[in-house]
């Protein structure tokens, strides 16, 4: 008898399948019925948001905070899950990478403020690709 997988292993199984297939180096957890997390490392911000756009496709729902509830969306089928949350982390490496961009491109202000930042705040952002073009030429670009 063939062993049937639960729907949170299915989408943690299609989504690990999609995302290797594309080069990308990521973890995929299944963590409870209702959970899917998908950690990736040093990646350019546009494969971050290809892959949270992929897996929003295994969402049931959205949850509304405004009435404290989760909304099901019955249009999905397959198997789905409440949540699949993506988490973009970065090295040491490539933060230290990102501070030495900003020097080099931004003039720190008397205040000690970059780009009208606090220097964690500029990082974070030239990180997520919204302050400069630290990304442009850094990694090989794969379509996720």
């Amino acid at each position: 008898m063939k062993k049937q997988l639960s729907n949170h292993a299915q989408v943690a199984k299609t989504i690990r399948a999609h995302i290797k297939s594309n080069g990308i180096q990521a973890r995929v957890k299944a963590r409870s019925h209702s959970c899917v997390d998908v950690y990736i490392e040093d990646e350019l911000p546009a494969t971050v948001k290809l892959v949270r756009d992929f897996c929003e496709g295994f969402q049931a729902g959205r949850f509304n905070s405004m009435e404290d509830i989760y909304e099901y969306n019955r249009d999905r089928t397959g198997p789905t899950v409440n949540y699949v949350f993506v988490n973009a982390s970065y090295s040491d490496a490539v933060r230290a990478d990102a501070e030495q961009y900003l020097v080099d491109n931004y003039a720190a202000e008397e205040n000690g403020q970059i780009a009208g930042m606090w220097k964690d705040q500029a990082v974070h952002q030239v990180l997520r690709g919204s302050l400069g073009n630290f990304w442009f030429n850094r990694k090989v670009r794969v379509a996720a």
